[in-house]
């Protein structure tokens, strides 16, 4: 290949050069659009956080409140095991299945507190 030949070439190489304007439009809407983004983030991670922890109180809040009526909660629970079996429950089975019984609802008052609240949220 020749000199005649690349001049050739790159004599009718004519690239389509956008003007800085359009280029500076393009630029500021993507910026925008990436700002845009970043704002739905940041508001998406404080939706999440503010969530978790109303979740985490309400379900520390029934936590508290079973303690407080552990007594009668054993007594309902040991007289239903009985009134089922027919036998008097010992008191650590009692124990046990109360304690099963304030972890699912605490367990579930915070998953039922998470989904309402972040299901009301708007951003």
């Amino acid at each position: 290949m020749d000199d005649n030949d690349l001049k050739k070439i790159f004599g009718q190489f004519d690239p389509d050069l956008s003007d800085s304007d359009r280029f500076m439009e393009r630029m500021i809407r993507d910026i925008n659009a990436v700002d845009r983004v970043k704002k739905y983030c940041d508001n998406t991670k404080r939706r999440d956080r503010r969530s978790m922890i109303l979740s985490a109180t309400a379900g520390f809040v029934t936590g508290i409140i079973f303690t407080y009526f552990y007594p009668s909660v054993c007594g309902i629970i040991s007289t239903a095991i009985s009134y089922v079996t027919h036998t008097v429950p010992s008191d650590s089975v009692t124990a046990t299945v109360a304690g099963i019984f304030a972890a699912a609802a605490s367990l579930a008052t915070a998953f039922a507190a998470y989904n309402s609240i972040a299901r009301n949220t708007r951003m």
